[in-house]
């Protein structure tokens, strides 16, 4: 029997979370699907706990690699070099999923037609704590299922109505390859790179309007820590999206423009986050950067609110304007974010 699913979930210091996330793995196992577990040079027993794994369940397809540390991106392209699978899903080790909601989306793709299939995208939930998350709530819910291609996809990405987590979409494992798409290594937001070269790719998708994945939201993590690298590689993935469409002659496409506008929008804060850890000059030099890229978007068509965020960037009010007009919306006119 071919393979129809590699999940492939990188470790690194992970006991923990780790051992509440297997029971889950065990549960979507089958014998067309085989679990790759990447054990990203983890000081502490994660790589034990994979193993041991990898073990129990011998009856099915699950590896157990080891390799020297070399970060998320390195530890995802090494799973991805061992894939077999006709389809893709790179899960954090130290996130949940809904069992039953992922299970429907592999009965999907296990009966469906493959050939027209080229991903499928779902919602999730940010927790806390584990004991927040209940498991198949959604089992009886009647859920939206939308088609999708790249051109609606882009523009649901550039309007932030999805974001550019890897872990939730399940694609097909010939995009990365035709695409010669890979994880930038070294490098932080590295779904930032890689998302809209797959999303582009699409010509058969389906959204599945469902929260199927559970999202740890934790301090310490990438976007939670204030450090100027985030802005600067940040700004490396800006450069590489102006030259994927320049290279397809669609750099001037207005949802082109919204892209790479919310990828700038995330640099400024990212940067201003960072202001008082950041040399003067390293500081100087990224906004400098960011502001001659804000200059050379074309705003034409841009929606209202959008217009003016650009403006307030390039004022460098941009941070005082959204935490304004969220108090406003908020505590004076009682509306929801």
């Amino acid at each position: 029997m071919s393979t129809l699913l590699s999940v492939i979930i990188p470790i690194y210091v992970v006991e923990k979370e780790l051992i509440e996330l297997l029971p889950l793995v065990h549960k979507i196992m089958d014998t067309d699907i085989e679990i790759i577990l990447i054990d990203d040079g983890s000081p502490d027993r994660s790589g034990e706990i994979a193993d041991a794994f990898a073990n129990e369940h011998s009856d099915k397809y699950v590896q157990s690699l080891h390799k020297k540390n070399g970060g998320l991106s390195d530890a995802r392209n090494y799973g991805l070099n061992a894939a077999n699978g006709d389809y893709i899903w790179l899960v954090d080790s130290d996130d949940l999923f809904d069992t039953e909601g992922i299970l429907s989306i592999i009965d999907r793709l296990r009966n469906g037609d493959k050939d027209k299939i080229d991903l499928i995208l779902f919602d999730h939930i940010d927790f806390v704590h584990s004991k927040d998350v209940t498991q198949n709530h959604h089992l009886n819910e009647e859920h939206v299922v939308q088609a999708v291609d790249a051109t609606n996809l882009l523009a649901k990405l550039s309007k932030s109505e999805i974001e550019n987590y890897v872990w939730s979409y399940i694609f097909r494992r010939d995009i990365l390859r035709k695409g010669d798409i890979d994880f930038p290594v070294g490098r932080k937001f590295e779904d930032v790179p890689t998302t809209y070269k797959i999303f582009d790719a699409v010509k058969n998708g389906e959204y599945w309007h469902a929260p199927f994945y559970y999202y740890r939201t934790r301090e310490g993590s990438i976007v939670n820590t204030a450090t100027i690298q985030n802005s600067s590689d940040l700004l490396v993935s800006i450069d590489e999206i102006e030259a994927y469409f320049e290279k397809l002659n669609r750099l001037h496409d207005p949802t082109v423009q919204l892209f790479l506008f919310k990828n700038l929008a995330l640099a400024y804060v990212l940067l201003h986050e960072a202001k008082e850890v950041a040399s003067k000059e390293d500081y100087a030099s990224i906004s400098g950067t960011i502001n001659k890229k804000l200059l050379k978007l074309r705003v034409i068509g841009w929606p209202l609110q959008k217009r003016i965020g650009r403006l307030t960037m390039l004022l460098n009010i941009y941070l005082l304007a959204v935490h304004t007009y969220s108090f406003i919306r908020t505590k004076i006119l009682r509306k929801e974010r």
